[in-house]
């Protein structure tokens, strides 16, 4: 398994762990659990931030696995398929490389 793939696995448990958790449910709708209420409703939506962080943090690193494997494998650029190289030209010019 590559290592942005057990990472993203590992993250993903602990969000499904904290999202099951009983103290970040709701409790019924009473003035003295409003409080309680908004804090777990801020602290859900914090995580739904972080689960968005957690995939893109994912995508970031695979695809960097998958481009050194490339690199690795001494294949010409131009024998690469066309899609290919147009999406690693466009990589470049994102990642300043001209």
């Amino acid at each position: 398994m590559s290592s942005a793939r057990k990472s993203f696995c590992e993250r993903i448990i602990s969000i499904k762990s904290a999202i099951t958790d009983f103290r970040l449910q709701d409790m019924p709708i009473t003035p003295v659990n409003q409080s309680h209420n908004n804090s777990v409703r801020i602290i859900r939506n914090g995580l739904a931030v972080q689960c968005f962080n957690v995939f893109e943090d994912f995508i970031k690193a695979r695809t960097n696995e998958v481009l050194l494997d490339v690199c690795s494998s001494n294949v010409p650029f131009e024998y690469l398929p066309d899609k290919f190289s147009a999406v690693a030209q466009d990589f470049r010019t994102v990642a300043g490389g001209g």
